[in-house]
């Protein structure tokens, strides 16, 4: 049976996730590529089939297959119609047609469904995979089962941007696609995300958006700052030059535009000064106190604090113990004195 969408609510602290694209991709490639949809949503290609084994629930604008049959939880039915439309009005797209979410029960049937797609073997920390041109997304079920509570939803919309935004064709770029998902499903842009990427534009180190299109690495942690990097970029572009901005960029580039003209034209500057522009905004916003806070963490502020106090604390009492030691002489020195005048 399908499960609620209580216990659907709970997956994994660590998830990441891979746009994969519609033909097979190399078990030896980084990063699975991108390959979007060529042609404005609703997607004609034909709708994608369940892998064997699998029962598919219609449910009108969407398709869930799992081995048990039956639909979702009404809740999850309506949250997924919710977010559909949601995401379909942030970036002024309809999304493929008739997209299918399939819930794979366990780890190897997860792979299995990834397979059947044309994927590559999933990395460790990959547990949920979008087929944007294929107009599906495998969840491993069973690590979204095990994880957290409350980030379900998070998932859910991460892979249903990555749908939606598929349907502006091939022409999106792979950094775009992964900051847009990140950035509409609620993903933090402050803290320790920021003053690592801060830092590094303090350094002239980030890389360029061409260079990060072409290496995006496979484990989790190499692929954090890059990933962050997406994010980050696409929340300055709205919060700049507004939120509207994003839905500009997705349909030029639908109407047939390049990325980069379709950039400039939603911008009013080419893509790479918003991205100068940019590193200067890190730059001031830039704190080393903060950057070391979130590096190293709190202890080594509580360890210096706890030294300078006992510096403070050594350096008062020696003070009061001089004190003490000059009283105890002037009261001997009056004593004696009033001894010799008697």
């Amino acid at each position: 049976m399908a499960r609620g969408f209580a216990a659907g609510l709970l997956l994994s602290a660590s998830i990441s996730f891979v746009v994969a694209s519609a033909a097979a991709v190399s078990s030896s490639a980084a990063a699975p590529a991108v390959a979007p949809p060529a042609s404005r949503a609703p997607t004609a290609a034909p709708e994608a089939a369940p892998p064997p084994g699998y029962r598919v629930s219609d449910l009108g604008a969407w398709r869930w297959a799992a081995t048990g049959g039956g639909a979702p939880a009404p809740a999850l039915e309506r949250f997924i119609d919710e977010r559909f439309a949601s995401v379909r009005a942030r970036l002024g797209l309809s999304g493929p047609r008739s997209p299918l979410f399939v819930d794979a029960f366990d780890r190897a049937a997860y792979r299995s469904a990834v397979r059947h797609y044309g994927g590559a073997e999933p990395q460790r920390w990959q547990i949920a995979i979008a087929f944007p041109a294929r107009g599906v997304v495998v969840l491993d079920g069973a690590a979204l089962s095990l994880g957290r509570a409350g980030t379900y939803a998070e998932t859910l919309t991460h892979e249903i941007v990555h749908l939606v935004a598929a349907s502006a064709g091939p022409r999106v770029p792979r950094w775009y696609h992964e900051g847009l998902a990140q950035w509409l499903s609620g993903a933090y842009t402050g803290g320790a995300a920021f003053q690592r990427t801060a830092g590094l534009a303090a350094r002239d180190a980030l890389m360029s958006f061409d260079e990060v299109d072409r290496y995006l690495p496979e484990t989790h942690e190499e692929s954090s700052a890059y990933y962050e990097q997406a994010l980050l970029f696409t929340a300055y572009l709205a919060a700049r030059f507004g939120d509207r901005v994003h839905a500009a960029v997705l349909q030029a580039i639908a109407g047939g535009q390049a990325a980069d003209a379709a950039f400039a034209h939603a911008l009013g500057m080419p893509l790479g000064a918003a991205e100068r522009a940019w590193h200067e905004y890190l730059r001031a916003e830039f704190s080393w106190l903060a950057w070391i806070y979130y590096s190293v963490g709190l202890f080594p502020f509580v360890a210096i604090g706890v030294i300078i106090g006992f510096f403070i604390q050594r350096s008062y009492r020696r003070r009061r113990l001089r004190r003490m030691a000059d009283e105890e002489r002037l009261a001997g020195d009056i004593e004696e004195e009033s001894t010799a005048a008697s």
